[in-house]
C-alpha cells in the first residue's frame, strides 16, 4: 500500500502550529527560520544515531525531520503556493530533464 503525504498540506498544518505557538506570524524574518534549521541542524550533527529504548524514532530522524518542517514554514512564509510541484521539478532538473517553467515557456513562444 503506498501512502501519499500531500506536502502543500502539511506545510499549512505547521504553519497554523507554529504560529499558535507563537514561533512565526506574517512578519517573521527568513533568517529567524533559517537560525532555527540551524540550531537544529548542529544538534542533529551532534546525536545519537541509534534508538533509545522505548523510543519510535532515532533522534536523528526526529531532528531531521524537524529540519523539514522548518523549511516547510520558510517556504510557506515566502509564497510557495505548490511546494510538491517545486520539487519534482528540482529533482528533475537534477536528474538532468530540464523542463523550462510557464515563465520560460510564455518568453519562448513570443519569439
Amino acid at each position: 500500500m503506498i501512502v501519499m503525504i500531500v506536502l502543500n498540506k502539511i506545510a499549512v498544518r505547521y504553519w497554523k502550529i507554529s504560529e499558535s505557538q507563537k514561533r512565526v506570524n506574517w512578519c517573521t524574518s527568513k533568517m529567524a527560520i533559517l537560525c532555527r534549521i540551524s540550531t537544529i541542524w548542529r544538534s542533529l550533527c551532534k546525536s545519537n544515531k541509534s534508538v533509545r529504548l522505548n523510543e519510535r524514532y532515532r533522534d536523528v530522524e526526529i531532528q531531521a525531520v524537524d529540519i523539514i518542517l522548518e523549511l516547510l514554514n520558510l517556504l510557506t512564509l515566502i509564497g510557495c503556493n505548490d511546494i510538491e510541484r517545486v520539487i519534482k521539478h528540482r529533482i528533475d532538473q537534477k536528474e538532468g530533464k530540464e523542463i523550462p517553467n510557464e515563465e520560460t515557456e510564455i518568453d519562448n513562444s513570443d519569439a
